[in-house]
């Protein structure tokens, strides 16, 4: 029987990309992807889209990657999946501990 090949996960990180000028970023080899959580929520779905593409076909053009992405978050955005935001606050990577006084 032949073994299954175990997959390796694609690591999302969080970060302001605005000293970058990019949005989303994908690391090959690292199997990695960076992406400004500061954006709306239906365009945050769009980079994740855009960047996944990025990483399993490295050989399509920019262009079919942008369709891509566009068309996989308007899918996942019309099936009603959301992300919580405020526009009033900015969106953390991660919730902020509280200091012990």
């Amino acid at each position: 029987m032949a073994k299954r090949r175990k997959k390796k996960r694609i690591k999302v990180s969080l970060l302001p990309l605005g000293r970058q000028r990019v949005v989303g970023l994908a690391f090959q080899g690292l199997n990695e992807i960076e992406v400004d959580f500061r954006v709306k929520p239906k365009f945050f779905l769009q980079i994740l889209a855009h960047e996944c593409a990025h990483l399993h076909f490295s050989e399509i053009c920019e262009s079919r990657i942008d369709e891509f992405g566009r068309r996989v978050a308007e899918v996942i955005w019309a099936a009603n999946f959301r992300r919580i935001y405020d526009e009033n606050k900015l969106m953390s990577p991660r919730p902020k501990r509280k200091k012990k006084s």
